[in-house]
């Protein structure tokens, strides 16, 4: 119910906001993986997903259950943070294997 013109404005700050909250997420979770010690994309992949189950998925469950909003967006606002944060796990993990 929104025109291309209404969305487009703005765009500049929303794209600098969600920049900024993709390198807080990628920090928060270089450091979730430390901690649990993952060492291998397999196992980055794994933390990335308890992180985004954790943390997003069932923190969106809300807009989908007590909003009514329709499971579709749900799967697709929540599924494009689950890729997020598998590939961000992943990508984190081979990088910081040549860390030493």
């Amino acid at each position: 119910g929104t025109s291309i013109e209404k969305m487009s404005q703005g765009m500049g700050k929303a794209i600098a906001l969600d920049a900024v909250g993709s390198f807080l997420q990628a920090f928060v979770l270089v450091h979730a993986i430390y901690y649990a010690g993952a060492r291998s994309v397999p196992m980055a992949v794994g933390v990335g997903f308890m992180n985004w189950l954790g943390f997003v998925a069932f923190v969106q469950l809300g807009s989908w259950t007590y909003e009514k909003k329709p499971f579709k967006l749900f799967a697709i606002n929540t599924g494009f943070s689950l890729v997020s944060f598998v590939v961000m796990g992943a990508i984190l993990t081979l990088w910081g294997l040549n860390w030493g």
